[in-house]
């Protein structure tokens, strides 16, 4: 639950920024800038980064980049910190007076760029603020539109997103699915609520990654039920076998579960 840690720090205690340069001098000014607002942590070298990302990713609001450190270059870094699922949200700001460097760093994933030398204490406590401001709604978002189980979309936003995907494609004919797991009550009776979980969590997983390649959306509707919007022309019933894919290791699980599936073929949008 990642995403609920960093909310709750940025609530109840300072934002924590990551300053990363290796001159004094740079890392002097932006502390003077920030440490009424901000609690500041400061790093010398791309190791020291990488390490103190590794170990606070959950509670970093910010990391503040420059790009020429003497042992790993700041765009290596940024391509860390965005490949890995666990920084990966944590907004970069990269700090250079390479103009050059401006399209690549927003290219490989920095939301903002700082040019070097600094301008305005004011300018930079505008742009700092606003970045993490923006980071928290996109965590915000993305926590409530979750089943915070499966990882899919609540019923709520599957229909806002269908709904929104229907304005812009008013012309492509959709699929409507819907998959439950027969009996399901039964497997949670039987073999327990985190045995159930487990199975809800891979079967929706399954399904998402059969649907995602056409462009379609999936949500947990609730309980052991889930919903699907995807253009016409699905082959439903590889949706149904792709489903217990993540199941084939387990015969006991095999024995026990059973999807049906539900489809309405172009749907009539009005």
């Amino acid at each position: 639950m990642t995403d609920m840690h960093a909310d709750f720090h940025a609530v109840y205690r300072q934002r924590r920024i990551l300053v990363v340069d290796d001159e004094a001098i740079n890392r002097e000014l932006l502390g003077m800038m920030l440490r009424d607002e901000y609690e500041v942590l400061f790093a010398e070298t791309g190791r020291e980064a990488l390490e103190a990302i590794r170990t606070q990713a959950d509670t970093i609001s910010l990391v503040l980049l420059d790009l020429n450190l003497p042992d790993i270059h700041g765009l290596e870094i940024l391509r860390r910190i965005k490949a890995d699922p666990l920084s990966g949200k944590i907004p970069v700001i990269v700090l250079t007076s390479d103009r050059d460097a401006e399209v690549e760093s927003l290219t490989i994933g920095a939301s903002d760029f700082i040019p070097k030398p600094y301008p305005m204490p004011k300018v930079v406590l505008a742009r700092v603020l606003r970045t993490i401001e923006l980071s928290e709604d996109r965590d915000l978002i993305r926590w409530t539109e979750r089943d915070q189980l499966t990882g899919l979309y609540n019923r709520d936003y599957f229909y806002r997103y269908a709904a929104q995907y229907d304005t812009y494609h008013k012309e492509q004919p959709m699929d409507a699915i819907v998959v439950d797991i027969n009996h399901f009550h039964m497997i949670n009776e039987r073999f327990g609520n985190a045995y159930g979980d487990e199975i809800l969590k891979r079967i929706g997983e399954r399904i998402r990654e059969t649907i995602a390649d056409s462009d379609g959306i999936v949500c947990r509707r609730e309980a052991d039920t889930f919903m699907a919007y995807c253009p016409h022309g699905k082959d439903y019933k590889l949706i149904l076998d792709n489903a217990t894919i993540g199941l084939s290791g387990d015969n006991a699980i095999n024995s026990r579960v059973r999807l049906r599936m539900g489809v309405y073929a172009d749907v009539d949008k009005s």
